[in-house]
């Protein structure tokens, strides 16, 4: 498969869990648990995929992060633990 066509599955998945998302959070209030845990499985699918699209974008030589250059920065997911997400918890 093409580079070209890879990105554009990656980009279509990308929309397609999107719009799952903005469906389902369209009334949050009648969200279940179980409907809640899907949305921060897609949320979290979502992160990776944006991930691998932006590897096979970017050309090789540019792969090395820039100071200061936040553009690429991962955002870290709820799942990962991290400093607010601990603090959040303990409160």
């Amino acid at each position: 498969m093409s580079q070209n066509e890879d990105c554009r599955e990656l980009r279509q998945e990308i929309l397609r869990l999107l719009q799952a998302q903005m469906h389902a959070l369209a009334e949050p209030s009648r969200l279940s648990d179980v409907e809640l845990a899907a949305c921060y499985r897609r949320q979290e699918r979502v992160g990776e995929l944006r991930d691998q699209l932006f590897i096979a974008l970017k050309p090789k030589e540019a792969l090395e992060p820039e100071c200061g250059d936040l553009s690429s920065a991962p955002i870290p997911s709820a799942t990962s633990g991290g400093p607010a997400i601990q603090a959040a918890v303990g409160m």
